[in-house]
């Protein structure tokens, strides 16, 4: 980054991870705040799929991952919605998605979290939310 400010290497990283591959994407004339933008937004950025790439290599494929993160993505929260978008008993996948912290279940306050069928699910990682 040789034209990049002195904090501006640091933030990319802060941003990126270190990710070589992103890194190499970074374009020191835009700054940090167009940046991912530039690199996440455009259709035809081979970044679009990484998240969906990473995912394959960690769990199962055709085990229903993928379809119940799309359906949390598509706004479908609840246990019941996610299953009928996914089109598959979905416990299980859910069950193992919660530990990885690639989902999380939020319940209101005022319920018990064991018992109650308001919990709602959302993308938890960060990177798979964007």
């Amino acid at each position: 980054m040789p034209q990049a400010t002195a904090e501006e290497p640091a933030i990319a990283f802060g941003i990126l991870g270190g990710m070589p591959t992103y890194l190499r994407r970074w374009r020191d004339d835009v700054g940090h705040a167009a940046n991912p933008r530039a690199s996440f937004g455009d259709p035809v950025s081979p970044l679009i799929e990484e998240g969906e790439l990473v995912l394959s290599n960690e769990l199962p494929e055709g085990s229903g991952y993928l379809r119940i993160l799309r359906a949390i993505a598509a706004s479908h929260r609840t246990h019941g919605a996610i299953k009928t978008f996914a089109d598959i008993d979905i416990q299980r996948q859910v069950d193992r998605l919660l530990p990885l912290e690639l989902v999380e279940r939020q319940t209101p306050v005022t319920e018990d979290p064991s018992r109650t069928k308001r919990s709602v699910y959302r993308i938890a990682d960060n990177f798979l939310a964007s």
